[in-house]
């Protein structure tokens, strides 16, 4: 009588896994989403067309470009260690290419797809890369 309790008991437990898989796939694919539609937007308030971001070293390119003054920038991330250190760099040089304060240049580092989506549709304006 046990072995039927517990192989029913397996039998939810193999349902709530794949279940739960399947959720946190599909929350994969919004998020996804919603970071490209934020970077999109980020572009097209610098002078970029939204479609830059669906091209993957484009994207990096651009990203760069506004914040760096120079795509070129893009390849430091390829160095080991450095490349984190470029890549925080870059947010930051983000928030301060649209005149964003410090909390919100942290929240870009910590929060990216929150912050982003945030500076993507404000009332901010492009200043330009950061020298």
């Amino acid at each position: 009588m046990s072995l039927g309790v517990d192989s029913r008991y397996q039998q939810f437990l193999d349902m709530f896994s794949i279940s739960g898989i399947i959720i946190i796939i599909i929350l994969a694919i919004a998020a996804a989403a919603a970071a490209l539609i934020a970077r999109g937007a980020i572009f097209r308030k610098a002078g970029e067309p939204f479609w830059y971001t669906f091209i993957p070293f484009v994207n990096s390119w651009i990203l760069y470009k506004i914040t760096w003054g120079h795509g070129a920038y893009m390849f430091l991330e390829f160095i080991p260690v450095a490349g984190a250190v470029i890549s925080i760099i870059t947010q930051v040089k983000l928030g301060t290419a649209f005149g964003k304060s410090g909390g919100f240049k942290a929240g870009l580092v910590f929060l990216s797809l929150v912050f982003e989506i945030i500076l993507g549709y404000d009332r901010s304006k492009y200043l330009g890369p950061v020298h």
